[in-house]
């Protein structure tokens, strides 16, 4: 198996928060759980021109991403999904920073699910690979 012995971490994200959900040693044996959230932080109104409101809310969104990949620091393997674009824009964020040069960076969609779907979907795409 392709994720065999390495520590795995999946995440459903939109623009707004993100959830971690991993087993407890990272590997793909086990139990994935929801283990952590993180949230954006969004301000309302960004100003009152377009221009403002535009680089505020990208810095938002930086700010945003490097929290979460403090989160995901050591894994070896990262499963993303989410709806919209939230899941494309932190891969590209990831890829940008050298540190996750070696990260293997996947991608998935998916609405607003439970987490026990969330979960269901994070295993399969681990345990079939």
């Amino acid at each position: 198996m392709k994720y065999q012995n390495k520590k795995v971490l999946g995440i459903w994200m939109d623009k707004d928060h993100a959830e971690l959900f991993h087993t407890p040693d990272y590997s793909i044996d086990g139990e994935f759980q929801l283990v952590e959230k993180v949230k954006s932080t969004h301000h309302g109104q960004h100003g009152s021109s377009e221009h403002v409101a535009h680089h505020k809310k990208n810095l938002e969104s930086q700010k945003f991403f490097k929290a979460l990949s403090q989160k995901i620091a050591d894994v070896d393997a990262v499963y993303i999904i989410g709806p919209g674009q939230s899941q494309e824009q932190f891969r590209n964020f990831l890829r940008e920073d050298k540190h996750f040069s070696k990260t293997e960076i996947e991608l998935g969609t998916a609405d607003h699910l439970s987490p026990n779907q969330v979960i269901a979907k994070i295993r399969n795409h681990f345990n079939q690979h």
